[in-house]
């Protein structure tokens, strides 16, 4: 009985994977090639992906080929799609858009397979992407102002490439703790330079106001700040080089002295001496 069990034993586990094997079915296997990519390109520029999927020698026409950029901590990037022609290559083109933080992209072709044909994707091609720099500087500002005093702050942005104008700059009141404090905003003119107000308030606990100036970058320009040392990426630098403004108490401005109510029938001369007659 003991050796009856064992063999049915047997039987099964050889059938439980023996059996779906059998039945399993076969795919013909595929080749999919990408053609070599540009070594770096700039944002807001299009690059396109060339390349060719083969089975057996024979081109696979009318088949879907999809373009990924690989990144280890998510899901990858699906970044273009196309199909195949009557000669099994496709051409696909991508407006390139930048990284979070990265700036080098490994892009793959894939092909899902289909109903006869085996899956298949290439190896990974690294390609940098960059934006283009940019600057910005701030004029001299006081060191101290009065509560309610306005100053004006003023400055240049500059691009490695192109017209910074109509771009906006934020003028900030640094906090290490919570969110900076917006003091004033300013359109930048065609020369770079721009310009702003701002009546001065109380922005600290102790009314230091740490203040920066700052371009938020485009898709196509890096972020600048007037506190750090080059560019950042979108979510900020260290912004350890503010220029601190004492925001001070208004002068206390004494009231003038009443004068003296006159006594009836007296007058009053310009030193408030009472003339009572005789």
């Amino acid at each position: 009985m003991r050796y009856l069990l064992l063999s049915v034993l047997v039987v099964c586990v050889i059938g439980f994977f023996v059996i779906p094997q059998a039945f399993a079915q076969s795919y013909i296997p595929t080749v999919l090639i990408l053609d070599p990519i540009p070594s770096s390109i700039y944002t807001g520029h299009v690059v396109t992906f060339t390349g060719g999927l083969i089975s057996n020698g024979q081109p696979l026409a009318n088949e879907i080929v999809y373009i990924y950029e690989d990144d280890r901590f998510k899901p990858d990037q699906l970044i273009g799609y196309g199909k195949t022609n009557s000669n099994g290559q496709f051409s696909i083109s991508w407006k390139v858009t930048k990284g979070l933080v990265e700036t080098d992209f490994d892009i793959y072709a894939h092909f899902d397979g289909s109903n006869q044909y085996a899956s298949t994707q290439t190896p990974r091609q690294e390609m940098s992407v960059y934006r283009y720099l940019s600057g910005i500087q701030l004029n001299q500002i006081p060191s101290s102002v009065a509560f309610g005093e306005q100053v004006i702050f003023s400055g240049r942005v500059t691009l490695e490439k192109g017209s910074p104008e109509g771009f906006v700059v934020y003028v900030m009141d640094e906090d290490p703790y919570t969110r900076d404090d917006l003091l004033t905003t300013a359109y930048v003119k065609s020369d770079g330079s721009f310009s702003a107000n701002w009546v001065a308030t109380y922005v600290d606990e102790n009314i230091t106001a740490d203040v920066y100036a700052v371009f938020e970058g485009t898709e196509v320009y890096y972020r600048s700040t007037t506190c750090d040392t080059g560019i950042t990426f979108d979510f900020g630098g260290s912004c350890s080089n503010t220029i601190q403004i004492v925001i001070q108490q208004p002068t206390q401005v004494p009231a003038p002295p009443t004068p003296p109510t006159p006594s009836s029938g007296g007058l009053v001369d310009d030193d408030g001496y009472v003339f009572k007659g005789d």
